[in-house]
């Protein structure tokens, strides 16, 4: 299971692609579950903050968050492109249910790259990672908490010398409120601000890299959604907009995207959103500013909450992809295969070997 790093929070802000369904990162599959009645705009929001919680101890273990059944020891996820296998990766748990281990495989019985994980009070302070690939380059990272379990200090080490540095800053309330990273010679690169309502939801961030400041405006209803993002260059010029609704259960159901001043704030388009009885998204349809369809997407799901069909259309109706998935599991109701077929052929087959505790 991967851990990705808070840096890549910032790089898809706003243009987030479509998550990626395999057990490479079988976390990412279950968030992408959970979360499937948001934007990916709102969901690239949640990341940093779902990152943060996992770092600092605050969420979950890793078995819980991946939503694996019973006292996983370890899963074996292996991948197949049209017949021919492609990768492999070997993840390895603790009894507390959380990674200790993980390494991948890009040619068979070639080991690429081995993490290890160490943990004190269920936090991680330390990530080293090894590349016999590459000539056993090293990589490690190392976290330093408060007495309130917030990280507030992360380094990355290349080789064994500094390759950057962050430090976190909070509120009396523990909210992140200040980010600051530094390069290889410990200059400043770049520096986040965050600011917050009364009720804890993050209201502005400000971005600054290079000397230039960006901005982005957040507003909420009173259940705590998004209806409201934008996003400002450093010239203090609306760049991008976006508008959110809402059904009764949360669900995000409408979404609207403006252009900034340079093209008159106009409506650039909209997306809106279906879900079934489990609020699990079965369709999303974008349109242009005329209002016409210009693509349409459709999914269907297991008893499990796990896809099993995944059309892509266009404006007019033509099926542009179609994607089905046949998905098995074991008597603990894991995961353990998935099949998908495009356009009626088999086109990736993934393998999960897990093992439990005695």
């Amino acid at each position: 299971m991967m851990k990705c790093s808070i840096f890549s929070f910032y790089n898809f802000l706003f243009y987030l692609n479509s998550v990626t369904i395999g057990f490479a990162d079988y976390t990412k599959l279950i968030i992408h579950r959970k979360m499937k009645r948001k934007s990916l705009i709102l969901l690239s929001f949640m990341f940093l903050i779902s990152t943060l919680n996992s770092i600092n101890g605050q969420n979950t273990n890793d078995l819980e968050k991946s939503d694996l059944k019973g006292k996983v020891k370890s899963v074996k996820s292996t991948y197949l492109s049209r017949g021919e296998w492609q990768s492999q990766e070997y993840a390895i748990f603790n009894k507390k249910g959380y990674e200790v281990e993980n390494s991948t495989f890009f040619e068979k019985d070639t080991l690429h790259s081995m993490t290890k994980t160490k943990y004190k009070n269920n936090k991680v302070v330390e990530k080293i990672t090894k590349f016999p690939s590459e000539n056993n380059r090293l990589k490690k990272r190392i976290y330093s908490y408060d007495k309130n379990d917030n990280v507030i200090e992360e380094i990355a080490y290349e080789n064994n010398k500094i390759d950057s540095k962050i430090i976190y800053e909070y509120s009396k309330t523990n909210n992140l409120i200040n980010e600051i990273q530094f390069d290889e010679n410990n200059d400043k690169k770049s520096e986040f601000k965050y600011v917050y309502d009364e009720r804890g939801n993050q209201i502005e961030k400000y971005r600054t890299k290079y000397g230039k400041r960006y901005k982005s405006v957040f507003e909420y209803n009173a259940s705590n959604d998004i209806v409201k993002q934008q996003l400002f260059n450093p010239k203090n010029e609306l760049e991008q907009e976006s508008h959110y609704t809402y059904d009764l259960n949360h669900n995000l159901i409408l979404q609207k995207n403006y252009y900034g001043v340079r093209r008159s704030g106009k409506l650039k388009n909209k997306v809106t959103y279906k879900y079934n009885d489990q609020n699990l998204k079965t369709e999303i349809i974008t349109l242009g500013p005329d209002d016409l369809p210009t693509e349409k997407i459709i999914y269907e799901y297991d008893k499990f909450g796990e896809r099993t069909l995944w059309n892509r259309l266009d404006g007019n109706s033509n099926i542009i992809s179609n994607n089905r998935y046949e998905n098995t599991y074991d008597e603990k109701n894991n995961l353990i295969k998935t099949v998908q077929f495009s356009d009626g052929t088999i086109s990736r087959v993934t393998l999960y070997e897990i093992r439990y505790f005695e």
